[in-house]
């Protein structure tokens, strides 16, 4: 019987601990980074039909449209001239296409300082990928692509826009 309620004291006392605990580190919990106002996200198919089996690339700019300079991260973005993560939307016919590309994590509080970039107002930086290397095209027809912006990179999202394969 001593022995029954010691370990229920001691079940007790870790259930409090751990509760304690949840609560407090709350308060130590890193805040999310915001996405940068006053930047655009561009993207360009650079042909007006791919054939789904060759490359088919598109042209990735951001453009600072605000008033001040601002710092972007190259890092999980075409900018980067691989892929690092799933960053783009792809759907056909209301179907996602599936990502094949590699999945590196990055901590988006400790960039590279060499993934960092300056954008002075009304500047813009661009970059070519080729999005049939980390995404599995199947079919031929109309396909609907857009960038999603990370607290990685903290770029907003881009506008959909559509490409065409046979």
């Amino acid at each position: 019987m001593k022995r029954f309620s010691s370990l229920l004291a001691t079940a007790f006392l870790a259930a409090l601990f751990l509760s304690s605990c949840s609560q407090g580190w709350q308060q130590y919990a890193l805040p999310t980074l915001p996405q940068k106002e006053g930047l655009q996200i561009d993207i360009e198919p650079l042909d007006n039909k791919y054939d789904r089996h060759g490359p088919i690339e598109v042209q990735f700019t951001v453009t600072n449209v605000g008033d001040t300079p601002v710092r972007i991260n190259r890092a999980q973005t075409p900018l980067e001239g691989k892929f690092t993560t799933d960053y783009f939307s792809i759907s056909h016919k209301k179907h996602d296409v599936y990502y094949t590309g590699t999945r590196r994590p990055r901590n988006p509080y400790l960039p590279g300082l060499k993934q960092r970039i300056q954008l002075k107002p009304g500047e813009s930086i661009s970059g070519v990928v080729d999005i049939s290397q980390g995404y599995e095209f199947q079919k031929g027809g109309k396909y609907t692509l857009a960038f999603h912006g990370s607290t990685v990179n903290r770029l907003p999202d881009s506008p959909e826009v559509e490409i065409k394969l046979k």
